[in-house]
């Protein structure tokens, strides 16, 4: 039954033998996190520190952008725009409507190897960006409702593609084992205080700073949120569910490609070089092999030129 699960969490146009060695590292890896000791708190601050401030970072930008605040007065807001209460209502609806369509896009495209998480993630965030902005400059220069109801609506279909779903899709990605079930658990306290504190304080800063300063600081939130994706978040789609090496490679050579660091495109965790190898077809295939010229590699001519055998693990059935 678990490997029936598994074999729909791979792309359907991959071929055999590369579903079969996906189905059978990731029932591999499941049974390892299964049979593994559980982490103290400690040890999920510690171990990788890196890995642990990115996803946490990531945890509050999606709700310091302002999602819940703009959500939850959407028909105060409407009405100081002069929208009538059962008109802001239908819009409110609107809304939830377009959030929930946007969110099941992002499920469906994520997975497809040449869309992958960031690029929703960049167009998403740059759409929210643009939907503060819009509602901003329509406070600044018109007292109508357009530019609101407008902005609004293209803030909530942004944030539904992107930092809504894939903050929770990234961060389980990021993390394994036992790890995952702490970082997601400290992950969502971060997101549900940063959520309070958005909507505790939406009507004061409408208060003092005007919806258009209100506004003009959720957009920079925005623009800062989309900064922080592009130079830290990495591409996850292709690498395996519930392995800490292939997620920590990920995070670390999207670091190093984005801040000079060229040590190489994979990272040296327990004396073995952990990296992600494309195939002919454009596939990602995980690997793991000896670090190249060590004691332990003794085809290191064949490693150095990058001709690396792909071990599949047969699995019963």
């Amino acid at each position: 039954e678990a490997k029936e699960t598994v074999e729909l969490l791979v792309h359907k146009d991959e071929s055999p033998s590369v579903r079969q060695q996906v189905v059978a590292q990731t029932l591999a890896d499941m049974r390892q996190d299964f049979a593994g000791e559980q982490i103290t708190w400690s040890q999920l601050f510690s171990d990788d520190k890196r890995k642990f401030a990115i996803g946490m970072t990531f945890s509050f930008f999606q709700q310091i952008i302002g999602t819940d605040g703009i959500l939850f007065y959407a028909v105060y807001t409407l009405q100081e725009f002069g929208v009538s209460s059962r008109d802001a209502l239908v819009i409110t609806l609107i809304m939830g409507i377009i959030k929930l369509l946007t969110t099941v896009l992002s499920s469906v495209i994520v997975d497809y190897p040449k869309v992958g998480r960031r690029k929703p993630l960049m167009v998403g965030g740059f759409i929210c960006f643009l939907g503060n902005l819009s509602v901003a400059i329509a406070a600044i220069f018109s007292n109508g409702a357009g530019g609101l109801i407008f902005g609004a609506l293209t803030f909530i279909g942004g944030f539904g593609l992107s930092y809504g779903p894939l903050c929770w899709l990234i961060l389980a990605e990021m993390f394994s084992g036992p790890y995952r079930s702490k970082a997601l658990s400290f992950g969502s306290v971060i997101n549900r205080l940063t959520s309070f504190a958005v909507t505790a304080s939406y009507i004061s800063l409408a208060t003092a700073m005007g919806f258009s300063g209100l506004y003009l600081l959720l957009a920079t939130f925005c623009a800062a949120a989309l900064l922080f994706s592009y130079l830290y978040i990495p591409e996850l789609v292709g690498e395996r569910l519930g392995s800490r090496k292939a997620s920590t490679t990920a995070v670390d050579n999207h670091y190093r490609r984005n801040f000079g660091d060229e040590e190489g495109m994979g990272s040296i965790v327990g004396g073995s070089v952990v990296g992600s190898i494309v195939d002919g077809n454009g596939s990602i295939v995980d690997a793991e092999r000896p670090s190249i010229g060590s004691d332990d590699d003794p085809q290191c001519e064949d490693a150095a030129t990058g001709n690396v055998a792909e071990n599949v693990v047969s699995v019963d059935s």
